[in-house]
């Protein structure tokens, strides 16, 4: 389970993304998929990127995405999947990450891995809900984070399996009256963090990378202990539960939950966050941060014309110290977005978000990809 990015800006805006594939087909030219299009074997391609969010403010580089069906005549075979990108934001955050599923035996036994090289700056508050805006520590951070896992089907729809996450961070730049800089709080310096776990993932959802109906639930837990190298002695568990029901009129209604716990010595960048790019949309995943999460959003997704499509959404979410404080300071997040498809049979989507959180702030941000 591999830390939270800190403001990796590895999301992007693809100016231009050619996916070339097998068969030469065009690019999408409806923003939602059909299932009884031909399906492409493989495809490739490459693209500039240029995204924004709040934690890394605006982002340029470049990306590539392979993807290949090994099964293309079994309507059931889920695609290999492999994202390379590097980017580099005005926030002096550089990154450069490897992420890769592959299928083996079917769908019986499957690979999941990324490697994340990065050098950003980011900005620590202080654990809680309420920590003021004068707490503010900023810090630069250099890592390496290679994880794999490794899954097994058991049952249809149902895979478990072993998972491994090392991190080698070094934070510096610190203030010297700060808390990060006087050890009060885990994580400064250089440190390696290696912790082992198991994962356990239900998905019935379609095997496209666009998902319109099924469920997937994956439950995972990491211990990192000083036996397997790890700096600090500290657990972390997440439970993600998501659901896809197709409406009328090629409308889509997309529902997530998570509970997410930290517990232990735990590394500022492993603490749970109350926002980000995915959950809870309009709150910067450095502003809020604790041992324990829980959040939900709802996203209506619908067809415009062409290749747009549109979104509106909302979020709720609490970060806190404890269990039992969940649900006192909950924090809300909502609005509306514009998707335009790049590829036909994936119906792979650019996104422009605009929110508005419950404290009256607006937020904007331009990804690759959906939410969730």
């Amino acid at each position: 389970m591999s830390p939270r990015p800190l403001g990796a800006g590895t999301g992007a805006l693809a100016l231009l993304l050619c996916l070339l594939s097998a068969n030469g087909s065009a690019l999408a030219t409806e923003p939602q998929p059909q299932d009884d299009e031909p399906e492409e074997t493989w495809g490739v391609g490459a693209h500039p990127i240029i995204g924004f969010e709040p934690e890394s403010s605006w982002t340029l580089g470049a990306g590539a995405t392979f993807f290949y069906n090994t099964r293309p005549g079994d309507p059931d075979q889920r695609l290999d999947e492999y994202t390379l990108n590097g980017t580099y934001s005005l926030r002096h955050q550089g990154t450069l990450s490897l992420e890769g599923t592959k299928y083996l035996r079917g769908n019986e036994l499957f690979l999941e891995g990324q490697l994340v090289l990065t050098d950003t700056t980011g900005s620590y508050y202080g654990v809680g809900p309420n920590t003021p805006d004068s707490a503010e520590e900023e810090f630069q951070q250099a890592g390496v984070n290679p994880s794999l896992a490794l899954l097994v089907t058991v049952l249809p729809g149902l895979s478990v399996g072993p998972e491994a996450d090392f991190f080698y961070s070094n934070v510096y730049g610190l203030d010297p009256a700060g808390a990060l800089a006087g050890k009060a709080v885990p994580g400064a310096g250089q440190t390696t963090e290696a912790g082992l776990g198991l994962v356990a993932s239900y998905n019935t959802t379609n095997r496209k990378l666009y998902k319109v109906t099924g469920t997937r639930a994956d439950l995972r837990g990491m211990v990192y202990s000083p036996y397997l190298g790890s700096s600090h002695a500290f657990g972390k568990s997440e439970l993600d539960l998501r659901h896809y029901i197709p409406l009328p009129w090629r409308l889509v209604l997309a529902l997530q939950t998570q509970v997410r716990s930290a517990f232990g010595e735990v590394p500022f960048f492993y603490l749970e966050s109350l926002g980000g790019k995915g959950m809870l949309r309009g709150y910067s995943s450095e502003r809020h941060q604790g041992y324990r999460f829980w959040g939900a959003q709802a996203e209506l997704r619908y067809p415009i014309f062409w290749r747009f499509g549109g979104t509106a959404f909302f979020g709720a979410a609490d970060v806190e110290e404890s269990f039992l404080d969940l649900g006192q300071t909950v924090r809300g997040a909502g609005g509306l977005g514009l998707r335009l498809a790049l590829n036909r049979s994936q119906t792979i989507n650019l996104r422009f978000d605009l929110t508005c959180n419950t404290d009256g702030e607006l937020e904007k941000y331009i990804k690759l990809g959906e939410a969730f």
